[in-house]
């Protein structure tokens, strides 16, 4: 359930067909974040499995000056209460090296506020030949709040999952992350 309702328009390209979604944002009652992209006091600590748990991440940069702000094992340590910042500069990757290659059904970015506003996403089986398989283009928003972007991924073999991110929602941030949610099963 969301509380505090603001509208979020999300136009993907996905598989050669352009895709706009319309949802609502605000405080998410499931993860316990806010607008501010903060955890709620009334929620306790979140934990999710998933395929990527404890998985190597590799960066183009990291930022831990401000509080909360972790390093890049944090995207994929199944606590929905830290999260990795780059620096404050646009582009930058992710890079998250599974143990094995696995068929990914959906990944499941939880972004803190300062969100990509325009990403790609690419597999790998081999870290050599990368296929694009999501392409996502957020409309600008007047306050930019937590969002969990909800990708399907169609079964698509991967040993590596890469983020392209291009564009920040404020271009005087960098971009946050909570989790990215591998979903295999």
């Amino acid at each position: 359930m969301i509380s505090k309702p603001r509208i979020a328009t999300v136009a993907l390209l996905v598989s050669g067909f352009f895709i706009c979604i319309s949802g609502i944002a605000g405080k998410n009652e499931a993860t316990g974040k806010d607008s501010a992209g903060s955890i709620s006091e009334d929620v306790e600590a979140r934990r999710i499995a998933h395929a990527a748990v404890n998985a190597e991440v590799i960066t183009t940069s990291t930022h831990t000056g401000l509080p909360g702000e972790g390093p890049p094992s944090d995207i994929v340590d199944g606590d929905l209460t830290t999260r990795w910042s780059s620096e404050y500069s646009a582009p930058q990757e992710v890079v998250v090296n599974l143990p094995k290659v696995i068929s990914v059904k959906r990944l499941k970015l939880f972004w803190e506020r300062a969100s990509a506003m325009k990403y790609l996403v690419y597999v790998s089986t081999d870290g050599k030949e990368w296929k694009n398989i999501h392409l996502a283009f957020m409309k600008m928003v007047n306050e930019p709040v937590s969002r969990i972007d909800d990708i399907d991924m169609k079964d698509v073999p991967a040993k590596m999952i890469k983020l392209s991110l291009l564009q920040c929602i404020n271009p005087e941030w960098g971009f946050s992350l909570y989790e990215m949610a591998v979903i295999s099963e």
